[in-house]
């Protein structure tokens, strides 16, 4: 249980781009799959993964909306 799909408010890759540079994975565009997934991205926690970069994560998530 420790991947699921969120749905973005923005293209997903235009969150990987971002957060990349912070160096935060953020997770895998499923677009990229053609499913017809345009706004899923996967995202993966795994146990080496810290509160203070799982919250760093979650609050850059928060700072994208749909433009």
């Amino acid at each position: 249980f420790k991947e699921f799909v969120i749905t973005t408010p923005v293209p997903p890759e235009q969150i990987i781009d971002t957060l990349i540079k912070k160096n935060i994975f953020a997770g895998i565009d499923l677009f990229l799959f053609d499913y017809g997934f345009e706004t899923e991205m996967l995202v993966a926690v795994t146990e080496k993964r810290t509160k203070d970069e799982m919250d760093l994560f979650v609050e850059s998530l928060s700072n994208f909306s749909k433009q």
